[in-house]
C-alpha cells in the first residue's frame, strides 16, 4: 500500500510555493493514485484505502463532492467516531461553493 504514504506526503507539499511544487505534487498525486489501483486490482478489489485518506486524495485533485462522498460513507461506518463533528463540518465546507 505505498499509495497511502504517497497521499500523505502530497499532502504536505504547498503547491503555492512555486511550480516545482506543484508539478512535485501533481506527480506523487498520481504515483498515488496508480499504486492504490494496483493494489485494489492485484487483491482483487479486497484491499483499498480507508474513507479518510481517500478524501484527502480527492479533495488535493479538486474532486471536492467525491471527497466528501467518502467522508459520509466513513460516518456510515463509524457513527460513534469521536471525530464526527469535525468531519460533518468538513462535509459542510466541501459541499458549499
Amino acid at each position: 500500500m505505498r499509495g497511502i504514504p504517497l497521499i500523505h506526503q502530497a499532502s504536505i507539499i504547498d503547491p503555492a510555493q512555486s511550480k516545482t511544487a506543484a508539478a512535485d505534487r501533481e506527480f506523487i498525486i498520481k504515483r498515488a493514485e496508480a499504486a492504490l489501483t494496483q493494489a485494489s486490482e492485484l487483491s482483487g478489489k479486497k484491499l483499498t484505502a480507508d474513507y479518510l485518506t481517500l478524501a484527502m486524495l480527492y479533495e488535493m485533485k479538486g474532486d471536492r463532492a467525491q471527497a466528501a462522498a467518502e467522508l459520509e460513507q466513513y460516518l456510515q461506518k463509524n457513527p460513534d467516531a469521536k471525530n464526527a463533528d469535525a468531519i460533518r463540518e468538513e462535509i459542510r465546507k466541501l459541499r458549499s461553493p
